[in-house]
């Protein structure tokens, strides 16, 4: 498997302290400044995401939860409603 082509670039600016200390910790990590900061970088952005994607829930919460899902839908005006709307998203 060949290697991945980089074709995306970031300029940015930071204060003098804040890349001095990126760079000491690139260098302990034994990475070059954009293999460090793309890492880390990316490891925030997929944190951030999950923290809005991702729900948890307590074991109680859940069997609830599952207990009403598995329950048969009670038909009432909303859902007749809904059901006879077009849905533009089906083919």
């Amino acid at each position: 498997m060949g290697a991945i082509r980089k074709t995306e670039t970031v300029t940015f600016r930071m204060e003098a302290s804040a890349l001095k200390t990126i760079q000491q910790a690139a260098a302990l990590k034994g990475k070059t400044m954009t293999a460090f900061v793309t890492e880390v970088a990316q490891a925030a952005a997929e944190q951030a995401l999950m923290e809005r994607t991702r729900l948890t829930l307590s074991d109680e919460v859940f069997d609830e939860i599952d207990a009403l899902l598995a329950e048969p839908a009670s038909v009432n005006d909303g859902l007749k409603r809904l059901m006879r709307r077009t849905r533009e998203w089906l083919d």
